[in-house]
């Protein structure tokens, strides 16, 4: 009779155990959906640096760390990353895809889903609970930057995010001998990303140009501004004279 019971139920608790893991890693699997019932992935950490150059592109470092804070082993399987970018004839090319840990290149693609640019990558590799992997995907992004005269400016939205951000933080780094005159929000370059929660965005724009200095509104309102003050004072002055 005990030999029957184990014959019968050992095999249905193990069926049920690898069904259970299946489905969580299934819902790992698909973490680019922020309406996954269940995720037990989260960003320990995520860092990512805008490098921008004259020649109008972008070139975006992200460095993501992710843990299993779920009680079952899971495979993260595929990770989003949409881009909401300024331009109709913006472009996003692979640069660099790598586990950190092991050093060896992973899977990751572009996809264009309803105008949305979206950077898929791939982990396969399962996670233990409590266990953190690292990656690096690096991408250069074309077509982003609004030229002006003197001042130019550049916006992109990342997101929404598919795991809760525990640290992180999103750099601009302007083209060289140029300075950050105007962003949105109002910051210094750097933002503190750090406890976003599945389905937030990281949106950010910000004014450049070859003059040092920070201003609460945009550069270019300014220049054009101080401009016609300019003109008008002297239409003043020569009626005046008359």
């Amino acid at each position: 009779m005990r030999t029957l019971l184990m014959r019968v139920l050992l095999p249905t608790i193990l069926s049920l155990t690898l069904l259970s893991t299946y489905s969580v890693g299934t819902a790992a699997q698909t973490q680019g959906t922020v309406e996954s019932a269940y995720n037990p992935l989260v960003y320990s950490r995520l860092d990512v640096t805008v490098r921008l150059t004259r020649d109008g592109r972008a070139t975006v470092d992200m460095r993501i760390t992710i843990r299993n804070e779920g009680k079952v082993l899971v495979v993260p399987g595929y990770g989003r990353v949409p881009l909401n970018l300024r331009g109709e004839n913006s472009t996003v090319e692979i640069l660099r895809s790598v586990d950190l840990n092991t050093g060896r290149k992973i899977e990751a693609v572009v996809l264009d889903v309803n105008g949305t640019k979206i950077v898929r990558y791939a982990m396969w590799q399962p996670l233990k609970p409590g266990e953190e992997r690292s990656i690096e995907l690096i991408f250069r992004v074309g077509g982003v930057l609004a030229k002006g005269l003197l001042f130019d400016e550049f916006g992109m939205t990342i997101g929404p995010l598919s795991n809760r951000v525990e640290e992180g933080r999103l750099r601009i780094i302007p083209p060289q001998g140029e300075f950050i005159t105007y962003s949105e929000p109002p910051r210094d370059g750097e933002w503190d990303l750090s406890g976003l929660d599945p389905g937030g965005v990281m949106r950010v724009s910000v004014e450049f140009g070859p003059l040092p200095f920070r201003s609460p509104i945009r550069g270019y309102i300014l220049f054009w501004g101080g401009i016609a003050a300019v003109a008008l004072v002297l239409i003043l002055v020569r009626i005046r004279r008359r």
